[in-house]
């Protein structure tokens, strides 16, 4: 079953951490002609959104592009509105798969992410999305 919205929620403080997971997006998006929505990934408002959601908004933004240019694929940022992270990890995901209208979620693992793996254990029980966890 191709794939036809791929999203990537992405920590753009640290996004050299999900080089390995945007490349597979990449792959991923060429194969399937699927355009590729990163968002900030949900437990980080690091310091950034909170200051000036505006510069999150920029950042994500600035960070499609580059990524567009460097890899050949369709690629948007879509920011989370000001005041709607969510606590609760697997929630903001299921929220930011509704809003982007994804059907397949890359995620990032970074050492231990046994908090992110309950989530997303969560999250597969409350969308019809496929979701990668990649290692």
């Amino acid at each position: 079953m191709p794939f036809s919205n791929i999203m990537l929620p992405i920590d753009v403080k640290h996004a050299e951490q999900h080089e390995k997971v945007l490349l597979i997006a990449c792959d991923l998006s060429r194969q399937y002609n699927a355009p590729i929505t990163v968002v900030a990934l949900p437990t980080s408002p690091t310091g950034i959104a909170r200051q000036d959601p505006s510069l999150l908004s920029d950042a994500l933004a600035g960070y499609a592009a580059e990524q567009m240019a460097r890899h050949g694929v369709s690629m948007r940022a879509k920011a989370v509105p000001e005041g709607s992270f969510e606590p609760d990890f697997g929630q903001a995901l299921g929220s930011q798969i509704s809003s982007t209208g994804a059907d397949l979620v890359l995620i990032a693992a970074n050492g231990d992410d046994s908090a992110t793996a309950k989530a997303v254990q969560l999250l597969l029980l409350q969308t019809s999305a496929s979701v990668f966890f990649v290692r």
